[in-house]
């Protein structure tokens, strides 16, 4: 089963839930074991980084959708 996360223009994307909740379970047990370890986590500040990514994750399509829809 596909979920659509997003449409930009005639681009939309989707993932499968199972991507997604294999994702947070491996983040959760990374999370896990740094702290037991006594290790800083392996993440940028909360709110920065969530944009961060989330910047990144857009970047990367916006430029697959040009890449598409000028060049191809």
């Amino acid at each position: 089963m596909r979920t659509m996360l997003y449409e930009l223009g005639s681009l939309t994307i989707y993932h499968s839930m199972s991507e997604i909740l294999l994702a947070l379970v491996a983040g959760v047990l990374v999370g896990a074991i740094f702290s037991a370890v006594k290790l800083p986590l392996p993440a940028p500040p909360v709110l920065s980084g969530i944009i961060g990514i989330v910047g990144i994750y857009l970047g990367g399509h916006l430029y697959q959708w040009i890449l598409k829809s000028f060049f191809s």
